[in-house]
């Protein structure tokens, strides 16, 4: 159901993103709730579209009297975003957005030590506890997207406004295209669940010490997909 609203809300994103770009800028694209209509899809499928395409740029959301969603001329850094949505997922480069990702991973990190409160970490600590259900009932689905979950309420922690739009497609791909890959695991169990589980848990108890040295242990413990600061490529040297 969560891959469902995620596809859903891309393709409002598109739709959106099409409207503005044939408008003038700061042109008026409707009500919210006249679009959602229009567009025919859930509350909450429509927020999630509207934050996206928001972030990439292509909109801007005014509340009060004479609000609503107007079109707006969309910044390099959104159309980088719009770009990485392009992917094609039958293609070796799937492995690029995860290469990306992990690269990106230490800015993640030292701006989530920064500025996480402690009602962030509660948060973190509600999706661990999540995660733990989901694999009590061996549900690798919802498992999935709450690993996702957990990094995206990381990235929100961030004020970095070139970071977010970019790291935040690139989990928008890895979510809806990526096949769930378990770290040292050759088989998806309840077990190595667990044991990826333990990495959640760890960089929370880090986040909440403001430790560092024990996230960045954890991260490149944790890499998925390339892991450069373990594996050196040797073929350069």
């Amino acid at each position: 159901m969560a891959s469902q609203a995620l596809s859903r809300a891309q393709e409002v994103v598109s739709g959106l993103t099409e409207r503005s770009e044939a408008a003038e800028d700061g042109a008026r694209l409707g009500q919210k709730e006249e679009l959602r209509l229009e567009f025919g899809v859930s509350v909450g499928a429509f927020n999630e579209a509207l934050k996206m395409a928001h972030d990439r740029g292509v909109i801007e959301v005014r509340r009060g009297p004479g609000g609503g969603i107007f079109a707006a001329k969309q910044t390099a850094m959104g159309r980088l975003a719009g770009e990485l949505m392009t992917v094609n997922v039958e293609d070796p480069s799937i492995a690029e957005v995860f290469r990306m990702r992990n690269s990106l991973d230490p800015l993640l990190i030292s701006d989530a030590i920064d500025h996480a409160t402690m009602v962030d970490i509660r948060e973190l600590r509600d999706i661990t506890a999540q995660m733990e259900t989901a694999i009590s009932v061996e549900d690798l689905k919802a498992f999935h997207h709450l690993a996702m979950d957990y990094q995206r309420k990381l990235l929100a922690v961030s004020p970095n406004t070139m970071l977010r739009p970019v790291l935040g497609t690139l989990f928008d791909i890895i979510e809806r295209d990526a096949v769930p890959v378990l770290a040292g695991s050759d088989k998806v169990t309840p077990e190595s669940m667990k044991a990826r589980l333990a990495y959640f848990e760890r960089m929370t108890n880090a986040l909440e010490s403001r430790d560092l040295d024990a996230a960045y242990t954890v991260m490149v413990e944790s890499a998925v997909g390339w892991r450069p600061y373990l594996t050196p490529d040797t073929s350069r040297q």
